[in-house]
Formats: structure tokens, C-alpha cells, sequence
């Protein structure tokens, strides 16, 4: 929960970095013998979260050019800020704030001055994404090159 809240955006409560970059710092990690990453310990705990209505977090859906789910994308609610006992006062003014507007006024998640920061976010991530893709792409092309050239002895 708290590398979810050091990689907040606290303008539309969305993380910075989706699950597989939080699951490194936060150490859930881990590595089979053959250097595979899993990030099931996060993700598990993710789907807890979820359940406990702490955060929002669609199923990730299944990519079968890279053998393995997408990642997940994090926006927590309300009752994320409660568990931590945060004041929802304190968290929405803050949130006002930096989106230089009253202090005193509540801005929901569905609010209008949100939708262009929640869709620059995804168009981040989903360009952070692809390009991860098509590195791996790259490589294992480069390898098949590779084992497949002359070789001269």
C-alpha cells in the first residue's frame, strides 16, 4: 500500500507506474531459476485491495505475443486514504490544490477537470507499454538472427 501511495498522482489518485514497476520497488518481485520476473505476490494483493474497495483495478487481460497479462493500472478511492488513515479532508484539499482551485471545494474522481490528466496518464502508459513490447520483440529477433546465421569454423 505504500509504494501505491509514493507513486500516486494525487490531481486523479491513479498511480504513476502500473503494477509490474510497483511490485520491483516494493520488493514482491521474484525471479524463477530460469530468470522469468512474477509479479503474483502483487498482483495477489492488488486483487485484495480491490476487494476491500481501496483501490480500482480492471482484470488484466491476457497478451499472447508476450505469454503473460498485461499489466494493471491503479486509482484508488476513498477508503484507500481511510485504511491509512489519512484525513479524506486533508487529501481532497490537496487535491484542489494542485489543480489550483478552492480549497474548500470537493472534487470528485468524475469531475471534468479530470478527464484530460486520466487520459494523458493511460496514453503514457499504454506508449510505455508498447514500446517494452516491441524491445522485446526486438531482442528476440535479434536472437533468432543470431542462431539461425553462418557461423564459420
Amino acid at each position: 500500500m505504500l509504494a501505491i501511495l509514493d507513486d500516486l498522482d494525487l490531481r486523479d489518485w491513479q498511480t504513476i507506474h502500473n503494477l509490474e514497476t510497483l511490485a520491483e520497488r516494493a520488493g514482491l518481485s521474484t525471479r524463477s531459476d530460469a530468470g522469468h520476473r512474477s509479479i503474483s505476490r502483487a498482483s495477489r494483493g492488488c486483487d485484495r485491495l480491490s476487494w476491500l474497495n481501496a483501490i480500482i483495478s480492471e482484470k488484466a487481460p491476457f497478451n499472447p505475443y508476450d505469454a503473460r497479462c498485461a499489466c494493471k493500472h491503479i486509482e484508488v478511492t476513498e477508503d484507500f486514504f481511510a485504511i491509512l488513515g489519512i484525513p479524506l479532508k486533508q487529501v481532497y484539499r490537496e487535491r484542489a490544490r494542485l489543480l489550483k482551485a478552492d480549497p474548500e471545494e470537493i472534487i470528485f474522481s468524475g469531475d471534468v477537470r479530470l478527464i484530460a490528466i486520466k487520459v494523458e496518464n493511460w496514453t503514457r502508459k499504454a506508449a510505455a507499454g508498447l514500446a517494452r513490447m516491441k524491445a522485446k520483440r526486438e531482442v528476440a529477433r535479434q536472437r533468432k538472427r543470431e542462431y539461425y546465421s553462418p557461423t564459420f569454423a
